[in-house]
């Protein structure tokens, strides 16, 4: 089923402010540059109970962080300080608020997302999360729970749409679970070597667990040698990968697991 949502760009550009919401949704989410949060103060909702994301990137890391927080004034909590910036080498600059246009966001609802939003992020793997200790997470009644997955189903789907995808799997957290209709399989009469894979926004995906073959052959490209010395961590003695490990083809995965050169989309 199709969804519509609407993508308001508060100041007419792509680099300035954004609100998404959705029809029949009682949430909006905010996505705000550091340097726009004192003209946003008086925005719909803004500062009301919520749960913010405060983005960035330590110069030191390629993979960037998000800091995951509440306030019941939700864009004014998320300009306080915050100890993860205390020694300078951390800046974030974006921050992104979820907030509700009618009074549901009490003070255990909040406590409630923040929880579920940073162990969701924590699964998917993205993000480093700034917030290493799991945040509280309190036991509403059953139909509140209910009511509040909802709203985080809806959070997953404007975080995607404005250019953060936080909760989305990376190579690391894809599993063969979510994908038992799209699974590939290479195997060899042998059982020299045995692989599952699937595709997705990463690329071609070899799953932890696929079994590879213990020798390469002269054939073997020689960027799939390279490969081979690349990820020597992740394959043990019995040769079984520890990691999910990511392909820019089919043909590459295909060779790396045989040691061989072999084509993908055949086999």
């Amino acid at each position: 089923m199709g969804e519509t949502l609407h993508l308001y760009m508060m100041d007419g550009d792509a680099d300035g402010r954004w609100r998404v919401e959705k029809t029949k949704s009682n949430c909006y989410m905010y996505k705000l540059s550091r340097q726009d949060v004192d003209k946003s103060k008086n925005l719909d909702y803004i500062n009301t109970p919520g749960i913010y994301f405060l983005y960035g990137r330590d110069t030191d890391s390629p993979i960037p962080f998000v800091y995951v927080g509440q306030g019941e004034h939700c864009l004014d909590r998320s300009i306080e300080p915050h100890k993860f910036e205390s020694d300078g080498s951390s800046y974030w600059t974006e921050v992104v608020c979820f907030v509700s246009n009618d009074s549901h966001f009490d003070q255990g609802a909040i406590s409630y997302l923040e929880n579920r939003f940073w162990n969701e992020i924590k699964k998917a793997g993205r993000y480093l999360l700034k917030n290493a200790v799991e945040p509280h997470k309190p036991k509403p009644k059953d139909y509140v729970a209910d009511s509040l997955e909802g709203d985080i189903l809806d959070a997953k789907m404007f975080m995607g749409t404005i250019g953060y995808p936080a909760f989305v799997p990376s190579v690391k957290g894809i599993d063969a679970t979510g994908h038992k209709d799209d699974l590939l399989y290479l195997t060899t009469g042998s059982d020299k070597w045995k692989a599952t894979a699937v595709m997705s926004a990463d690329g071609f995906i070899v799953l932890k667990g696929s079994i590879i073959s213990d020798t390469i052959a002269k054939s073997c490209p020689e960027k799939v040698k390279q490969l081979r010395k690349q990820h020597q961590d992740k394959i043990n003695s019995d040769h079984e990968q520890l990691e999910n490990i990511p392909f820019d083809s089919p043909s590459y995965a295909a060779s790396f697991v045989s040691g061989y050169s072999i084509s993908g989309p055949k086999e």
